[in-house]
């Protein structure tokens, strides 16, 4: 079933993610693949991350998953605390040779821990699974 396929699909049929797009927007030295469905959990909103890669590497990099603050009850993956420049985070990784993930979760309101915790490992799951399709090295994740 390819990507496109999803539409139609019935519950049944859906993977529980969604493989790799081409990467789209980009950040300065960096391939940016953005709102990639990590985890389509059924009764509950797609959950996505958003990845930026270092330009002009000769091998997979080490990875950190940043994991936004909110208690587990609000934020978002593109939201970082007040006074923080855009993509900061990210900017200052891809400058050390090193991939950003931005990742969303289930807030508390929509689902009990530990469903936050699946969510996290879910989504390093779907990193390490297609760590040789995003140039990233499988064995160096950092959260």
């Amino acid at each position: 079933m390819t990507t496109t396929d999803y539409a139609d699909a019935t519950a049944a049929e859906m993977a529980p993610f969604f493989p790799p797009a081409d990467a789209g927007r980009a950040m300065a030295g960096a391939r940016t693949h953005a709102g990639l469905t990590y985890a389509s959990i059924d009764g509950y909103r797609h959950l996505k991350l958003d990845l930026h890669v270092p330009m002009d590497v000769e091998k997979s990099v080490a990875v950190v998953v940043w994991i936004h603050g909110g208690a587990f009850s609000m934020g978002a993956r593109d939201i970082l605390p007040a006074g923080w420049p855009v993509d900061g985070v990210a900017k200052a990784l891809i400058g050390a040779g090193i991939a950003a993930a931005t990742i969303d979760y289930r807030h508390s309101r929509e689902a009990g821990f530990p469903a936050q915790l699946h969510d996290v490992k879910a989504a390093i799951r779907y990193l390490r699974g297609f760590a040789d399709e995003l140039r990233l090295d499988a064995n160096r994740v950092g959260v």
